[in-house]
């Protein structure tokens, strides 16, 4: 088999487009670094040049390439060869130095989670009198993509919904990513949700998305666990890439993300923003339910694909359980839970969707008291 493609460079030293009819063969396809050279060799551009990902459209959805099983998703029809970019995350996403910060700023005061890569501390941030939250990642081949979440993070600051970003510190063997310290740490610790707080959060979560996909950002781990909340009220999102190693939470460790992941991924299928849909219909249903629907001690959830297909199976259980709780809000959850991706609401209709419509002028104090009322009732709740 042969994959006809226009490999497109919007990116060039010269600042003009640039683009290639390839045919890649079986054996080129195998692996994405393969592609990846074959691509800039047409092109004509140096091997070294920091391109890292493909990215094509599908069904009016950008889908971002950057896996050897998403390199043998792609296809093409009898007719039309498909139109690939190569992209760069630093090309997009550059740090400003405002945001380099130094250690001698921060006392780590106490450690709130810990994983394979490094540990997540509560510290005191002495210029500014507050106390904030510092990732501290152990250098190692994970250390580029780190740079990539902190670039990412320094685009996306100023978005309300999402947790905010002060800055990182880069050290011989270690990267500190400094971000706002949520103190009621993240949603799945919570159960089930009043269907107010679950309304406020939800509209939250909904905006902080709608704002990434607004800057062709596609967030690929969307869960409770990375939806943080304070007593103040606030619902943001969290964790863009970092949140695969570090977590508030250490529910589902090894599988969190992957049981989030819609059945056209696990079949490797490429990502994209109708993927993020899908998850964000099993946090909601969680997020309603108070329990995830998949546990490690269910053998019947012996892989992955079981338990997409268990969700495929049973849809309309679910979807009843959630309508006792609210009518809008299973309707909102059943349409991001469709099978074929097309079918799913689009990214951009999330808002005008009843349940978000209704509660889409977002009352903190709802959240604030029962978060506070939590955390008074138990106070090793956190």
């Amino acid at each position: 088999m042969v994959l006809r493609v226009i490999a497109h460079l919007s990116e060039t030293e010269e600042g003009g487009p640039k683009e290639v009819a390839v045919e890649l063969d079986d054996f080129t396809l195998l692996f994405f670094e393969t592609v990846m050279a074959e691509l800039k060799a047409k092109l004509g551009i140096d091997s070294s040049a920091p391109f890292d990902y493909l990215e094509y459209e599908e069904d009016g959805y950008p889908c971002n390439v950057r896996t050897d099983e998403e390199i043998q998703s792609l296809t093409n029809d009898d007719h039309n060869p498909l139109h690939i970019y190569l992209k760069s995350s630093r090309h997009h996403h550059a740090i400003s130095d405002d945001f380099i910060l130094n250690s001698s700023e921060f006392i780590m005061k106490q450690e709130l989670a810990t994983g394979q890569f490094g540990t997540v501390y509560l510290a005191e941030d002495i210029r500014h009198g507050r106390m904030v939250a510092v990732k501290s990642i152990i250098a190692n081949l994970e250390m580029a993509k780190m740079q990539q979440e902190v670039e990412i993070l320094s685009e996306v600051r100023d978005c309300p919904f999402i947790v905010q970003f002060f800055g990182a510190i880069f050290e011989d063997d270690h990267i500190k990513i400094i971000l706002e310290y949520m103190d009621g740490l993240s949603l799945d610790k919570y159960g089930s949700l009043p269907i107010n707080v679950h309304g406020v959060s939800s509209v939250a979560v909904v905006n902080a998305l709608s704002f990434l996909w607004s800057k062709s950002i596609i967030h690929r781990d969307i869960k409770p666990s990375n939806f943080l909340v304070n007593t103040n009220g606030d619902v943001k999102l969290a964790d863009f890439g970092v949140s695969r190693t570090l977590e508030f939470s250490n529910a589902f460790t090894g599988v969190g993300t992957a049981i989030y992941l819609p059945p056209e991924r696990i079949k490797g299928g490429a990502y994209s923003v109708s993927s993020d849909v899908w998850s964000l219909g099993l946090s909601l249903t969680e997020m309603a339910l108070g329990n995830s629907l998949w546990t490690p001690q269910n053998d019947s959830f012996n892989i992955v694909s079981d338990f997409s297909n268990y969700i495929i199976e049973n849809l309309s259980k679910i979807c009843q359980e959630i309508n006792a709780i609210d009518s809008d809000l299973q309707a909102l959850i059943s349409g991001c839970l469709k099978p074929i991706p097309n079918e799913r609401i689009a990214f951009f209709d999330l808002n005008k969707t009843k349940f978000v419509k209704k509660y889409s002028t977002v009352n903190k104090k709802v959240v604030a008291d029962f978060v506070l009322n939590k955390l008074s009732v138990n106070a090793g709740f956190v």
